[in-house]
Order: C-alpha cells, then structure tokens, then sequence
C-alpha cells in the first residue's frame, strides 16, 4: 500500500474516532473540568439552574437532525409550540434532507419574553407563514428524542392518572433512530439511539412521583426495559428507599433485579433489598434467581454472607440458600460462605444432609478445607473451641503456618488465629506476611473479611489490612476489595490519617458501581469531618457514569454547613462536571 492511501485511511479512521464522541448523547458542551486542589478560602461559585448549553444530533444517509439549547424550555399542553424559556434561554432546531435544510431559533430576553426567527437554506423566512407549521410538525417528535420539557409534560399526564404516562414511555421506548458517520469510502458506523429520554422519564417518575401499588407494579415492569445498568440500578435502589413493599411487590422488583446484565449491580440492589427485607419463603425463589445468575463469584458470596450474618432465614429458605452455594464454582468461595454457615446448622437431619451434600460438591484437590469442615459440623456448638489469647502461643502458630504446603491449611489456621487476634505489632507483621504469601485471591480476601467480623480493629491492624487490600486491587479483584472495604469503613476510627489512606485505596477502584456503593457506604456514617466530606466529594470523579456520581453527590449536600464557603466551592466545582441535564438540575434544586 502506498503512503498517501495508509495516510489517507489513518485520516479516516482517526477522524470515525472522534466523530464517535458526539453522535448518541445529548450532553452539556464544553463543561468539563480538570481536577483541583482544594483551595482555602475560596469563594465558591454557585450552581445555577439552566445555565449549561445542551446540543443533541441525530444523522443518518438521509438527514441530519440538531437540537441545541440551554434554559428551561415549557412545551404548549398540546406539545406544538414552545410556551415559556427561562430568562436569556434558546433553543435552536436545524434538519437537513436531500440537500433542503431548515431551520428554527426561538430565545428568550431578560425579561423572559420570546423572539422567534425561521431560514430555509440561508435565507430568514416570516416564521408565521412556515416556521410555525413546521415547528408544530416536529415540535413533539423532538421532545420525545431530546428530553426538552420532560418534568412539565409528565406533570401534565400524571393528571389524568398513570395510564397516558405508560402510553408515553411506550411511545419513547419505540423511538429507535440511528447516528450514522461516513469517512470518505472507506469507513461507514451506524450507532443505535442510547435511551437517554426514557431513561430521563423513568428517572423522574421515581424520584418526583409517589405511585400506588398498582401503578409501582405496571413502573417495575417498564424499569425492565432500561439498558443502561447503572440508571437501572439506581433507579431500583431509590424505588427501594421511597416504598414499602408487600409480597407482590417484593418479587416484582427481584424480577426487574434479574433483568439487570453487570454482577456488581445486582449485588448492590440485592444487598440493600436483603438490608430492609427478610428472605423468606415469600420471596426466595425470586431472590435466588437473581444470586444464580451473579457469574462473578466474589459478588455472589458478598451478597450471600451478609445475609447470614444479618438474617436468621428460614428451614425452607435456607435449604435453597445451600442449594445456591453448591451451584457456586470457586471451592476457595464455597468454602468460606459454609464456615460462616455452620452456627445455622442445628440437629436437623434434612438440613445436615444438605450441607454436607456442598462439602462434598468441593473438589478433591481441597480435601484439608472440606476435612475441615466436616469436623466442624461434628463439633457440639456449645462447646468452646476458641483459642486462648496468649500471644506466645499465637506467635508460635503463625510460624508453624509459615511452614503450612497449602492455601486451605493456612486459611484453616488463620480463621482459627481471627478468633483469638491480639493487635501487637510483630503479631500483625507475621501475620498479613502469611497472608501476602499466598496465591489464592478467594482464601485472602475472606480471611480479611472473617478477621473484620470478628475484631474491632485500631489502625495499627488497619493499615496493614489496606495495604493488603491495594495488593487485591493490583491483582484486578475489584469486587472482593470492594467488599473488604465495605466492612473496613463499618469499624472506621475516627483517625484523620487513616481515613485519609483509606480514601487512597479507595481511589484505586475502577468500578464505577462498586466505587458508588463504598462511597454511599461511607457518606450514611454520623461521624463525618469536613476533610471526609470533601474527601467523598473528590472521590466521585473517578465515577464515570453522571447518576451514580449524581446520588454520591446528593447524599453528602445536605452535610455542607452553608457558610463552609471551601466545601461549598469544591462541591461546586465537581458537581458541574454533571453532564446530564436533569441530574445536574436535580443537584441545584436540593
């Protein structure tokens, strides 16, 4: 090939890239921010409602279709014509066909007063004898593409009860268009039209409206259809905040659950449903469904042992409980979840024989974990098995563990050693240098879970736990230091250094869903600095998706005092870097 033409189709191909970022989303133009220092003293800027200018285009082989606009645009009751813009607002339309291009601008002046103008090609027409029928045209087609005036029309339809609005979420779900980019001959994409509107819809429903349950039962069917898990994931977490369920409604929301695609959001939602309802036979079936269909199995565990620790389930329930972790396909998983079992397990021959039926699920090449168990399933629970708290006599186990051939046998002796921990500085060395030293993620992160349930820890044991948890990060087991973390900011001390290194660590997570929930974990503690606060504030830069760093950001506003002019300013500057319209509003308006 020869240099012109390789120069050529890397042009093309460089310039597709590009092109790509502003095809699909209607976004704010030109607001992002770099990150900053915290500045001290600083004069906060406001947020202001409507003041960010919003662009949305649509093309394909036959049209190219733009909206541009900024303020807030009120649409006529029979969404044919522009009612009311807020103060030095716009709004621009422009649709080329076959070479005919037309196009509309209608702003408002200080006084909120509107003009309107009208071009075909380059020429300005009297926008009473066209522009207006063809506003009237498209006015309603662009609303449901763009979002414009969504609050006021929902508003309007929630008047004549809940049926029109499912009518219109309908209409908005069928809207598929397509955004097309050509790059001379050589490069055609065709990208489809991302939901942005219905999930807008959806998104205001939950958070404005207070639906019977009938109604909330018809909402939970539509929730199914969002495609983007993070909207869908948040949007279920505030329906579960905002409602009480009964037995109907608790399994249509697990049904919806399961609709969701990435682990971590369903592992979220599952925990926070678990955190407010008990799993019983009401709801089980539905309940498991979801946690069979979790693939990672760091998540699936880490919805399952919370709710042993937190729930006192059921015989029947808690036979498809062990029914679901003999489906689990990490021994090392499967494992752990059956130790923190085993205080459930009476003299109860059914259940016995089931719990010994996942033993044996485990296979052979884990023969010391599932020895084990079984001789601690044979040990009468009333009988004290706990280690004396001598620290001669740890020291002397933690150097035999050393010498240990396998994983389990360590992960056996280190929860025995859990139980029994003494914060001593050369203890704490011995023992996390045991468990750097071993090669399974699975046994590590439980033994860190097990030792914080079992301990009250200071930092002197917390910081090596940190640096053990980073060591997880490294090694891209994300979901299990997320958990691990979860637990750590449940016993936090109230020392600013440790906080601040936990802030560190948490700053290594890449999940956007498992940051959200560390970060909402953190944000409901009573005991939060300003140093905290704004630590979290920071933190949700690293959340990439604009409703979960949206719901991190509306949780800590209400703990800025109002004359903190510092926090108010950092809050502020990462708060504008909201893209979507009706999150960043939603944060101005609280």
């Amino acid at each position: 090939m020869n240099q012109p033409l390789k120069n050529l189709i890397t042009f093309a191909i460089i310039a597709t890239l590009v092109g790509f970022g502003y095809q699909t989303k209607l976004k704010a133009v030109g607001m992002t921010c770099a990150l900053i220092e915290t500045p001290i003293n600083q004069v906060p800027d406001s947020l202001e409602k409507y003041t960010k200018t919003y662009k949305f285009i649509n093309n394909d082989s036959f049209e190219n279709f733009e909206v541009e606009y900024r303020g807030n645009i009120v649409l006529t009751p029979n969404d044919k014509d522009i009612q009311s813009i807020s103060k030095n607002g716009f709004i621009k339309i422009s649709k080329s066909s076959f070479g005919n291009k037309r196009r509309i601008h209608i702003y408002a002046d200080a006084n909120g007063n509107l003009q309107k103008e009208y071009y075909e090609g380059k020429s300005k027409q009297d926008f009473n004898k066209g522009g207006q029928e063809w506003l009237n045209d498209i006015l309603l087609d662009v609303a449901r593409k763009t979002g414009i005036s969504a609050e006021e029309r929902i508003r309007r339809l929630a008047k004549k009860g809940f049926e029109p609005i499912l009518a219109e979420l309908e209409e908005i779900e069928d809207i598929k268009f397509y955004n097309q980019t050509n790059v001379f001959i050589f490069y055609n994409t065709k990208t489809r039209y991302s939901q942005n509107v219905y999930y807008l819809y959806c998104k205001i429903l939950t958070d404005n409206y207070k639906l019977g349950k009938n109604d909330l039962y018809k909402f939970l069917k539509k929730v199914r259809d969002i495609e983007s898990n993070s909207t869908k994931g948040t949007v279920l977490r505030n329906i579960l905040d905002k409602y009480k369920f009964d037995k109907r409604l608790m399994n249509a929301f697990l049904y919806t659950t399961a609709s969701l695609s990435y682990n971590t959001e369903r592992g979220s939602v599952l925990r926070a449903f678990q955190s407010k309802y008990q799993i019983d036979k009401h709801n089980s079936d539905a309940y498991f469904e979801v946690i069979d269909q979790i693939s990672i199995r760091s998540e699936k565990g880490n919805v399952l042992k919370p709710l042993l620790r937190d729930q006192r389930m059921d015989k029947e329930t808690f036979l498809k409980f062990l029914k679901s972790v003999e489906k689990i396909t990490s021994n090392s998983e499967k494992g752990a979840i059956l130790y923190n079992a085993l205080p459930l397990v009476q003299d109860d021959e059914q259940i016995t024989k089931a719990f010994i039926q996942v033993i044996q699920s485990m296979h052979s090449s884990y023969v010391n974990l599932k020895e084990d168990l079984i001789m601690q399933l044979a040990i009468d629970n009333t009988s004290s098995q706990k280690l004396k708290k001598n620290k001669m006599i740890l020291n002397s186990m933690l150097n035999n563990a050393q010498n240990l051939s396998t994983n389990t046998k360590k992960f056996i002796l280190l929860r025995k050693v859990n139980r029994a921990f003494v914060e001593d500085q050369d203890f704490i060395l011995e023992y996390f240098k045991i468990i750097e030293g071993m090669d399974n993620e699975f046994l590590r992160y439980n033994l860190l879970l097990d030792l914080l349930n079992n301990n009250k820890l200071s930092g002197t044991t917390l910081y090596p736990l940190l640096d053990a948890v980073k060591q997880l990060i490294k090694e891209d087991f994300i979901h299990a230091a997320g958990a691990v973390l979860r637990e750590v900011i449940n016993q936090l001390p109230e020392d600013p250094k440790m906080r601040n290194r936990l802030f560190e660590t948490i700053d290594r997570i890449e999940f956007n869903s498992t940051r959200e929930e560390i970060l909402r974990t953190i944000s409901k503690r009573n005991d939060l600095s300003k140093v905290d606060i704004i630590n979290i504030i920071k933190a949700t830069d690293g959340i990439d998706v604009d409703v979960e760093k949206t719901s991190i950001l509306l949780g800590v506003k209400p703990l800025i005092h109002k004359n903190d002019t510092e926090s108010i300013f950092v809050f502020n500057t990462y708060a504008k870097k909201i893209e979507l319209e009706y999150e960043f509003n939603k944060i101005v308006d609280k």
